[in-house]
Parts: C-alpha cells; sequence; structure tokens
C-alpha cells in the first residue's frame, strides 16, 4: 500500500474515532464526568485514545482490503480503497463512542468542541448516507472538522 494511502486512512481513521465518541446518539455533544477536565488533559487523553484507534482501523482496513481485492477486479485502487473504508469506519465509530465519552469535555474550548464534532458528525453521516467513491472524497468530507482538531491540539486526530 502506498505511503499517501496508509497517511489517508490513517488520517480518516483518526477522525472518525474522535468524531464516534464524542457525540451524543442524537448527534449532539455529551458532557460526561470528564466536564472538569483542562484542556491540556483532555487533549492528552483524547490523542491517545486516537492514535490506539488508528492503528486498530488502519489493520481492519489493510484486512479488508487484503480480503476482497479479488472480488474487485475492474474497480481502480481508489475505488477499492474507498469501498473498504467506507465498510470498516462506521464500525469503528461505534468502537470508540464509549472511550471518548468516558473522557468528557473541557472546561475551555467547549465550543470549539461541539463545533468539531459537529462537523465529525456531519462527515459520519454523508458516509453512512451517500456511496463515496474516492479517497479525495473522504479527506474532504473531513476536512472542516480536520482543521479544528488541529487548531485545537487534537494532533492525533486530525
Amino acid at each position: 500500500m502506498s505511503r499517501r494511502v496508509v497517511l489517508v486512512v490513517a488520517a480518516i481513521a483518526a477522525m472518525v474515532a474522535v468524531a464516534s465518541g464524542c457525540g451524543g446518539s442524537d448527534g449532539t455533544a455529551e458532557t460526561t464526568a470528564g466536564a472538569s477536565l483542562s484542556k491540556a488533559e483532555f487533549v492528552k487523553q483524547v490523542n491517545r485514545i486516537c492514535a490506539q484507534g488508528t492503528q486498530q482501523v488502519t489493520a481492519e482496513f489493510n484486512e479488508y482490503v487484503e480480503k476482497t481485492s479479488s472480488s474487485s477486479s475492474g474497480k481502480s485502487r481508489d475505488e477499492v480503497l474507498a469501498i473498504a473504508a467506507a465498510a470498516v469506519l462506521p464500525a469503528a465509530l461505534e468502537r470508540r463512542i464509549s472511550e471518548i465519552n468516558a473522557v468528557g469535555t473541557p472546561r475551555e474550548g467547549q465550543g470549539e468542541i461541539d463545533e468539531y464534532l459537529g462537523a465529525m458528525q456531519d462527515g459520519v453521516d454523508t458516509i453512512q448516507g451517500e456511496s463515496v467513491t474516492s479517497l479525495n472524497e473522504f479527506e474532504q468530507i473531513f476536512e472542516k472538522a480536520n482543521g479544528i482538531a488541529k487548531s485545537y491540539g487534537l494532533t492525533e486526530c486530525a
């Protein structure tokens, strides 16, 4: 797998991991016991969760591509990778919900986190509701959320 593909998959996996875990079932942000966390502690915990999630999702993605590559004749490599991402990422989102919700939200930057979560939830809804056919589309879907994550310090999640 090319370096570009690995980087795109890792970025998508990290973004999705945070998005899935920070939203409520109705798409709004939840506040849990972590509401007393400092921004620095929140960032540290969420970055750790994202890094671990990225490793897991990347492994699942690679396994999916390996299993389905023989049945994907006639499709471009980019199409095959987009199909794999659409198949793997929603399940990864569900696995991360409880981990990120357990972190809660920080005292500082609640508005930024809410905006980030909204952008991520929009991306998740798009993936689940539409046929995404290229990795470039995945990058575009999560472009806003990535920018917010980076500016907030969630470097492992962007």
